[in-house]
């Protein structure tokens, strides 16, 4: 650790702030602090401990009176560095303290903080995170700070007049012993322990490896051997199977595509009545397609005419509206502009008149803005002349009572002062009382630990015991356990290997009763099923006979439909024929060839009347229709008896298959009875699931029997670990009881010694604080704090006294300029009343004249109110006069567009009736050319192209599928070559391929086992071999533990490398005590570990530190913490580079003061920076680098520190 800069306000006699730049102190490896005796030279170590650990050492209770008496908080930041190389870092840590009553301090802020390059990092925040912290920074205690780095007065010699005792303990705590002591000996247990339960677990593991000796291990290679052969004949057998399996599933497959192909087939055959049909249909739409553009023009024209003539409507309508609307808009414009003509003259004057009035409205506003603010400048002016009057007879008044309470001020301080004499009598006084009661609470706390550690060492004995105890019932009860163990291993329930056999023959028992079950069911199902395809197959055949009897009939029917046809046709040729003669006969002229004979003379011509051929027309059409309805009641019955044929072939085909499959299922179930054992081929199929579950139930209680045997020895295993990891944890437990027993009674004997100390100073204490008691006149040590408190607040108050006292003066002295100045200003303002009266009361008559000439024009309303209203209505009347004028127009305009479309759609719809009316001829004679009996019923034969496209896609699609079946059903006949492949053979084969499957997968498995077996047998032997050995060395290992563990018992291994570590120091500091006395002075250790120093000047004399001088006791004090600095140096992991000496320098005379300083100035070489804190002159001018404190002044700002260089 080193020293960067230390920065303090407020602590003792520094009141603002002050910096001490380490960094340029250290330059030169040696410096000095000087300053006069209370200049403020310590407190600087002060606020390095402080900043630190949070207290100082030469104060009461570690804080009293640290606060400057003129300050209210203290302020400290010290900067420094830790580490070595890389690693060195950079730290700082702040505290701010507050006052607490008169002369205590608490911690208000504080922190430590980590500087990096790249900024700062708070490390810990609070004063006891801070302090702990800072301890592992360090690894010293505030204690241990003190008395080997920053050597305060009073405490320099400390570590030389420790007792041995508390002396071994700080170098325990500086050099981390402690590791050496309860750590190490924690450390060694806890290595015994695992080192028993690695032993234990050995143990434990190769009794669970079991046998595996050479002659196991050929036994399970013969066994490999045997089920690998057994395997590879397994294999064989099922490849023989697996190939005639595949020969079976091709006959099977190509006679179910046999069997689909003729289903098929006779589906095709069913519908082959309405494939003819939609041939017929596409026949028909083909020769009404050479009409389809009549017929569409046709509707087109007709849905044209029917709109227009619906639009001619609704123009007609709309004419009638649009006529009236005109009519009324020039009503309205009429109207509107007779209005304008009555009202418009009279607004147009009275906006003049407006507008010429608003200069007088905004003179008026004026003026009236104007009186407001003048009348309220005078009402404030009134009330300002109320406050000041008031005001003026308050402060007369608190300037009376004022004058009268400094006169009592005055004689109150006279009454409270109090002498500096009795006031550090009583402060001394009190400092000799807290610390009498220090000891008290001391001593107190002390016997409190004693009579604890009594409690706790006959608590601790009893804990042994009972440990004890409870170690040896452990070792008992794991005896029984395994001895019950072993007895649990050699008696299992069933065999090994025979709940693995036993599971194989229940699950092969299970499938055949099940595969009993399924086939008795099957049996059943298919003798339902062929009886209700019988039953089927009759009720078809009855119907089909019916639909015969039903086709016959309507076979008569179509025929007598067809000859009344042919007679209606032929009478209506003979009325055409008819009606040709009679318009021939018509054209007939004497004289003039006839066009049928060509004779000139017609002596019998035939009757010109012609016949009507409407009756015999429709008597056709009735013909047709009738015809066409009995052919397609004809066709449904020829195809429902189609379908019913097909389906009673069907039905007779399935009866045949479950007959066969009947005598396949008897017959399979005949052989898995047989393979049942004995006693069950006898009983029924519904008996045997009550058969198996009994076999299942034995089965199970042999595997809750077996699970059960492996929980009992799993918890015997379990318990048996339990126990010896109880023991293994308990044995090291009771070690550490007896050597914490010792250690608490080495313990109570130190608390015994420091009582009688502690007793001794509190009567040195007690003696002083009489004697101080007798001068103050006090007779009870308990009235001290009473007698402070009180001549505390007596100073207070006098203090209090004075301040009030000046506070009043000035105030009083303020309170009259201020009358003063209360009366001028309020006879100025009476003044400035009485000019603003007068003006307000010419303003009021001018304004009174103004608003009656403006409300005889308005009628009350502000200028621009009636203004924008006369406008208003203006902008009305002018507006509906142009929007009734616009429309009129409008509704004219309308009415005339309307007429002329109405006249236009007329002459239209009169064009395209006559268009529809021709096209209807021709759509007649077209029709009849196409033989349809007119225009509908070629409209009703023509199909769209997608429907069209549809049926040309069933009927070819009908003829493909039909010639693929075909085809199929000829290629699956060539294939099978008149085999067969019955359900029985089938299953037969799957039976085969199951078990052969069973019994490769049962090889494998025995092949499997083996293996493992094998495999397990050399890995569990080579396992043993390797656990032999960790057993071996852990044994060893053991054995040392054991030893060591005696060897650390107690403390005997700390005191021996803490006696070496005071044994090392105590011969660096005789090196160094050498070179300061010209080798006078040697150090040297007695048997209980305390100092001796040795006169090589006075023939070798021996004698005790308790008979040194001032000056001999500086040099081996001086000499101790040279050696323990370096020390700590040497440890590496912070080490300190710098100590401070803050006494004894006087105490030398001018030739050791010189063998002193010559060593301390060789010290820098070390890496060691010596800050030396005096006030001799001699020292001052040897030192390159000094910082000089300069003493505070009375008012002043504090102490002040500046530094010196050269």
């Amino acid at each position: 650790m080193r020293p960067v800069e230390l920065r303090l306000a407020g602590l003792h006699s520094y009141r603002q702030e002050e910096v001490v730049d380490f960094e340029a102190l250290c330059e030169q490896g040696i410096f000095g602090i000087f300053g006069p005796t209370g200049s403020g030279k310590s407190s600087i170590l002060d606020a390095v401990t402080l900043a630190l650990f949070g207290e100082v050492k030469r104060a009461s209770r570690g804080r009293e009176g640290i606060i400057n008496q003129q300050s209210e908080q203290a302020r400290v930041a010290f900067t420094f560095e830790v580490g070595r190389g890389e690693e060195r870092c950079r730290y700082r840590v702040e505290r701010v303290l507050r006052k607490s009553g008169d002369f205590g301090a608490h911690t208000r802020e504080c922190r430590l903080v980590r500087i990096d390059p790249d900024g700062e990092r708070v490390l810990a925040d609070g004063a006891d995170q801070v302090k702990t912290e800072v301890q592992r920074l360090l690894g010293l205690t505030a204690d241990d700070f003190t008395r080997a780095v920053v050597l305060p007065q009073g405490r320099f010699a400390e570590f030389l007049a420790l007792r041995p005792a508390d002396r071994n303990q700080m170098l325990e705590r500086i050099f981390e012993l402690d590791r050496f002591g309860e750590q190490l000996k924690k450390r060694v247990s806890d290595a015994g322990a695992k080192v028993q339960a690695g032993l234990d677990r050995i143990e434990a593991e190769q009794k669970g490896l079991g046998d595996c000796s050479p002659q196991a291990l050929e036994r399970a290679r013969q066994a490999l051997e045997k089920n690998r052969a057994a395997r590879r004949e397994a294999e064989q057998n099922l490849q023989a199977i697996r190939r005639r399996l595949e020969e079976a599933r091709e006959i099977r497959q190509a006679q179910e595509q046999r069997v689909n192909l003729r289903r098929r087939l006779q589906e095709l055959q069913a519908a082959e009545t309405q494939v003819r049909w939609a041939e017929e249909r596409l026949e028909r739409a083909a020769r009404a397609e050479t009409l389809r553009g009549l017929l569409e023009e046709y509707g087109r024209l007709e849905e044209d005419l029917e709109r227009r003539r619906e639009g001619l409507r609704s123009l007609q309508e709309e004419l009638a509206r649009r006529e009236e609307a005109a009519r009324v808009a020039a009503e309205e414009a009429a109207r509107v502009r007779q209005q304008w003509d009555e009202k418009g003259p009279v607004l147009l004057k009275q906006q003049v008149w407006l507008e010429q009035a608003r200069e007088q409205e905004k003179e008026l506003d004026t003026w009236l803005a104007q009186q407001g603010r003048e009348r309220e400048q005078l009402e404030e002016w009134e009330r300002a002349a109320q406050v000041l009057e008031r005001q003026q007879a308050e402060l007369s008044s608190q300037l009376d009572e004022g004058e009268r309470h400094l006169a009592e001020l005055y004689r109150l301080r006279e009454q409270l002062q109090v002498a500096p004499e009795e006031a550090e009598q009583a402060r001394s006084a009190l400092d000799l009382y807290r610390e009498l009661s220090r000891l008290g609470q001391e001593i107190k706390k002390m016997e409190g630990e004693r009579d604890e550690a009594g409690r706790e060492l006959a608590e601790l004995q009893h804990q042994e015991t009972e440990l004890a105890r409870q170690v040896q019932e452990l070792e008992w009860e794991l005896k029984r356990y395994e001895e019950g163990l072993e007895h649990l291993q050699g008696n299992p329930p069933v065999p090994d290997g025979y709940l693995e056999k036993r599971a194989g023959e229940i699950q092969d028992l299970r499938h055949r009763v099940q595969a009993l079950q399924e086939l008795a069911a099957r049996y059943n199902r298919l003798q339902g099923e062929h009886r209700q395809a019988g039953e089927q197959r009759q009720s078809l055949e009855r119907q089909r006979e019916a639909w015969r009897q039903k086709a016959a009939i309507l076979q008569q029917a179509l025929d007598e439909a067809g000859k009344a046809l042919e007679r209606a046709r032929r009478e209506l040729e003979e009325a055409r024929c008819r009606n040709m003669a009679a318009a021939l006969a018509r054209t007939l002229e004497v004289g003039r060839a006839c066009p049928v004979c060509g004779s000139p003379h017609h002596p019998s011509p035939a009757s010109p009347a012609g016949t009507e051929l409407t009756p015999y027309e429709k008597a056709v059409e009735a013909a047709e229709e009738e015809q066409a309805r009995r052919r397609d009641e004809w066709q449904e019955c020829e195809k429902k008896i189609v379908q019913l044929e097909t389906e009673i072939a069907a039905l007779k085909l399935r009866e045949e298959q479950l007959a066969g499959e009947q005598e396949q299922v008897g017959a399979e179930g005949k052989r898995l009875r047989g393979e049942l054992p004995a006693e069950w081929q006898g009983v029924p199929v519904q008996d045997l699931p009550a058969l198996l579950q009994r076999a299942e139930q034995a089965y199970q209680e042999q595997q809750r029997a077996w699970r059960d045997w492996q929980q009992h020895l799993k918890e015997a295993l379990d318990r048996k670990e339990e126990l010896r990891r109880r023991l293994d944890e308990q044995r090291p437990a009771l070690a550490r009881l007896q050597s914490d027993r010792a250690g608490l009674a080495r313990q109570i004997d130190v608390l015994c010694r420091h009582l009688g100390e502690k007793g001794a100073e509190q009567q040195a204490v007690g003696e002083k604080l009489r004697q101080l008691l007798e001068v103050l006149g006090l007779a009870d040590p308990d009235q001290v704090p009473g007698y402070w408190d009180a001549l505390r607040e007596k100073q207070q108050k006098h203090r209090r006294c004075q301040d009030e006292i000046a506070g009043l003066e000035a105030e009083l002295k303020d309170l009259a300029g201020r009358l003063q100045q209360l009366k001028d200003d309020l006879r100025d303002l009476v003044i400035q009343k009485g000019a603003l009266k007068a003006t307000l009361a010419g303003r009021a008559e001018q304004i009174r004249r103004l608003q009656a000439e403006l409300h005889q024009l308005t009628g009350g309303l502000r200028v621009q109110e009636a203004l924008e209203q006369v406008r208003e209505e203006l902008s009305l009347l002018q507006g509906a006069v142009a929007r009734a004028e616009e429309e009129s127009q409008k509704a004219a305009e309308a009415f005339q567009r309307v007429r002329l479309e109405l006249k236009g759609e007329e002459q239209t719809c009169a064009a395209l009736q006559e268009r529809l009316e021709d096209l209807c001829r021709r759509l007649e004679r077209s029709a009849r050319e196409n033989h349809f009996a007119g225009p509908a019923e070629a409209k009703d034969a023509l199909l769209d192209p997608q429907e069209r496209e549809e049926l040309t896609d069933q009927v070819k699609k009908h003829r493909q599928e039909e010639q693929v079946l075909l085809k199929g059903l000829q290629e699956v006949e060539a294939r099978l070559k008149g085999m067969r492949l019955d359900e029985g053979d089938w299953l037969r084969l799957q039976e085969e391929l199951h078990a052969a499957e069973e019994a490769l997968g049962l090889a494998q498995q025995q092949e499997g086992a083996a293996g493992v077996l094998l495999q397990r047998l050399m890995e569990n032997q080579q396992r043993w071999a390797v656990l032999e050995e960790e057993r071996r060395q852990l044994a060893r290992r053991s054995g040392l533990l054991r030893e060591l563990e005696g060897l650390l018992r107690g403390r005997a291994l700390v005191e021996f490398l803490a006696r070496r570590r005071l044994e090392n120091l105590v011969a660096l500091a005789t090196e160094r005590l050498g070179r300061l006395t010209g080798y006078r002075y040697a150090l040297e250790l007695d048997g209980q570990g305390g100092f001796i120093l040795r006169d090589e000047g006075n023939g070798g004399l021996k004698r005790p530190v308790s008979t040194l001088s001032g000056g001999e006791t500086f040099l081996v004090s001086l000499a101790l913490a040279l050696a323990l600095s370096d020390q700590i140096q040497r440890r590496g992991r912070a080490p300190l580079e710098f100590f401070f000496l803050d006494e004894g320098f006087g105490s030398l005379d001018e030739q050791c003061l010189e063998a002193v300083m010559d060593t301390l100035e060789r010290l820098p070489l070390e890496r060691v920076a010596i800050g030396l804190i005096s006030h001799l002159p001699q020292l001052k001018s040897r030192l390159p680098r000094r910082l000089v404190v300069e003493p505070a002044r009375p008012g002043g700002p504090g102490s002040r520190v500046r530094l010196e260089l050269g």
